[in-house]
């Protein structure tokens, strides 16, 4: 899973084309500001999933219950609101997973078919 970063100012993208439940940990090594999350789901389309979000740098989506859970429709493409200036602030760093498992379990689910995430994030 690699991730593909392009700097704008003191603004990234990054952007992950096969987000599934393994955790992609500590995406800006440290403290980010999230402004604006895109996700293409158009690959799973008869299974919902949910991207879950931890302020951590290395967290364990078995047994750490994440900051933010967002539900992501099955073949959309959805850009997820977030607080205008503000964003989703991240102290520590911020990791994520793509899965099928709504609920913080010990075992988080594939997709079947991985998501595509985009995140817009300030250091």
């Amino acid at each position: 899973m690699a991730i593909s970063t392009i700097k704008f100012a003191s603004y990234t993208l990054l952007a992950d084309a096969d987000a599934e439940h393994v955790a992609e940990a500590d995406l800006k090594s440290g403290a980010a500001t999230i402004h604006s999350i895109f996700v293409d789901n158009t690959a799973n389309g008869a299974e919902d999933e949910y991207l879950k979000i931890w302020n951590a740098t290395s967290p364990d989506p078995t047994s750490d219950e994440p900051d933010y859970i967002f539900f992501i429709p099955q073949g959309t493409t959805p850009v997820i609101p977030l607080p205008v200036g503000a964003g989703l602030a991240f102290a520590t760093g911020f990791s994520y997973i793509g899965t099928v498992t709504q609920a913080n379990a010990t075992t988080q689910v594939a997709p079947t078919a991985s998501m595509k995430v985009m995140f817009f994030a300030a250091a």
